[in-house]
């Protein structure tokens, strides 16, 4: 009798309980007068992509080491379960989960990751729930565009670009192979803390791809031997700039400010990224060496604003010495005695 409550009450949840919303935060994104990316804004840096830009390479080569019964079960995998409890069980410790894609979905979209079982309930229904109300593709395509690559970057466009510099529709078989790898644990696999590790992962990855029928044996070869060929970690460009835009759109809208960094807002502005090069270089060359205060902040400290006097652009902006050692933005929001900078408009009346 207490197993047929429990299986009635399980199952009306599954038929009744709703998913809730769950909006998935995205990165604004920050671009100079050019169209060029300054900054990304954001609480998780993440760019949600359509099925039909995450390329069928990295769908594939995620199944084929996350989950390679995907297609044919229903939200859980009998066999991955019973394989991890008896892997767990030899081992003393868990080593090994049995989640599904879906359940993963569920988990990371609607649920915190505390260990209860009545978290662990909500979960089975919440698998149930995306499996009848979406796609195959549709929870695969939520999975890669939700989960951690590592380093801050968050669904397969940003690490993409994070990683190797592209958009996640250019992505080779070697590439995505890799980045499927690394899914397991990313900043242990990354390939900018342990390349040794992240080849690895991807011959394993390869492996299985071929085992699961999706490539054929020279074409694991051939990805094999592709050299892995980083673009580096991204750095903000700008900070003090992106920090007085920030400033200014929460005076201006602060209907927008309020969701800034969740919203995916696309903000154009009139910095031009090559004169901010150019200013950066010429106040870091013309500064005075300086010395660290009680505060450990450099002293003397400078601004920069360069305008386009035609429109009153801000073509480029430098508010101190360096944004990690200080965030005071002296270019606005400090106030001092103009000195000798009023002559120009002095001397332009003058000669005019």
């Amino acid at each position: 009798l207490a197993g047929l409550l429990g299986i009635t009450v399980f199952l009306g949840l599954v038929i009744f309980l709703p998913l809730p919303e769950a909006p998935i935060p995205q990165a604004t994104k920050v671009y100079d007068i050019e169209g060029r990316l300054i900054s990304s804004l954001f609480v998780e840096n993440r760019t949600v992509l359509p099925p039909s830009e995450i390329p069928d390479v990295l769908k594939k080569a995620v199944v084929a080491v996350e989950d390679k019964r995907f297609y044919s079960h229903h939200g859980f995998d009998l066999q991955a379960i019973a394989r991890a409890l008896i892997t767990n069980i030899k081992a003393g410790e868990v080593r090994e989960g049995g989640s599904t894609i879906s359940q993963q979905l569920a988990k990371n979209r609607f649920l915190t990751h505390e260990r209860t079982l009545k978290r662990k309930i909500i979960e089975l229904v919440y698998t149930l729930k995306l499996e009848m109300q979406c796609s195959k593709d549709e929870i695969l395509t939520g999975y890669i565009n939700e989960i951690y690559w590592g380093h801050g970057f968050w669904g397969c466009e940003v690490a993409s670009r994070g990683y190797f510099g592209k958009s996640a529709k250019d992505l080779t078989l070697a590439e995505a192979a890799l980045l499927a790898g690394i899914i397991r644990s990313p900043e242990y696999y990354s390939p900018y803390h342990n390349m040794d590790k992240a080849i690895q992962r991807r011959a394993v990855t390869l492996a299985l791809m071929k085992e699961q029928g999706y490539i054929t044996p020279e074409e694991e070869a051939a990805a094999n031997e592709e050299p892995v060929r980083l673009s580096g970690l991204p750095k903000s460009a700008a900070p003090y700039f992106v920090s007085y835009v920030v400033a200014d759109i929460g005076t201006r809208h602060p209907e927008v400010a309020k969701n800034i960094y969740r919203g995916g807002y696309q903000i154009y502005t009139t910095l031009d990224l090559e004169i901010q090069k150019a200013a950066e270089d010429a106040f870091a060359k013309y500064m005075p060496q300086g010395e660290k205060d009680s505060q450990g902040i450099t002293q003397p400290q400078g601004a920069l604003v360069a305008m386009d006097p035609a429109t009153g652009y801000i073509k480029a902006l430098v508010g101190g010495r360096s944004w990690e050692e200080t965030q005071l933005n002296r270019a606005y929001q400090v106030r001092r005695q103009p000195g000798s900078a009023y002559k120009p408009f002095l001397y332009s009346a003058a000669l005019e």
